[in-house]
């Protein structure tokens, strides 16, 4: 009677049963029941908690189970500059592409790319991505570290460097000792009178 008027469009929560989520720690879980007083979640693993239905519902949570994204930064060394943003970058999304057609996730795969991302301190960056219809969204974290090794392994192949991260020391230069046996061998005076000052 004192309800804002219903529509049928709108949902009543944010989740149902079934549905994948990202937590606020980054991890996949799947809602395996919920109610008005609490929602009960499953991590990869197999282990489970259970959160009251107001807290989970007013955490800012991302939906995975009708779509999501993979993607990580990957880079290159500086010495590939010339070609990082042409053959390069086509040789990496064909590659990047064809292991996951290999991959037990073939079947949840909507398009890859590689894309230049920038130029960082140690290395030419690429920004990677894999979209997926979110059949596989709880496996999210394996997805992630296997498409670092797809990265990986086609620079192996062909023989790109995958650089680390340098750090450059700039020296004061010290005069060396005999230096300074010279400077106080042509200023005999300067040597007394520093030693009497160093006897007072």
């Amino acid at each position: 009677m004192r309800s804002r008027a219903y529509d049928e469009a709108e949902p009543w929560f944010p989740t149902k049963t079934g549905d994948i989520v990202l937590m606020p720690d980054g991890r996949p879980a799947e809602v395996e029941f919920q109610s008005i007083d609490a929602v009960r979640l499953r991590h990869p693993g197999n282990n489970r908690i259970i959160v009251p239905a107001a807290e989970f519902a007013g955490q800012a949570l991302e939906r995975l189970s009708d779509g999501y994204r993979v993607d990580i930064s990957f880079g290159l060394d500086y010495g590939d500059q010339a070609e990082i943003t042409t053959s390069m970058r086509e040789t990496m999304e064909r590659g990047v592409e064809a292991r996951w057609r290999d991959s037990r996730w073939a079947d949840a795969l909507i398009s890859t790319s590689v894309e230049f991302r920038e130029a960082g301190a140690s290395s030419l960056d690429y920004y990677v991505r894999v979209d997926l219809d979110g059949s596989s969204a709880s496996d999210l974290q394996a997805q992630s570290r296997q498409l670092q090794r797809f990265c990986v392994d086609i620079c192996n192949e062909q023989g790109w460097v995958i650089p680390f991260t340098q750090l450059t020391l700039h020296m004061a230069s010290h005069s060396s000792d005999s230096e300074l046996e010279s400077a106080a061998a042509k200023n005999p005076s300067e040597q007394s009178c520093e030693t009497r000052a160093s006897n007072d």
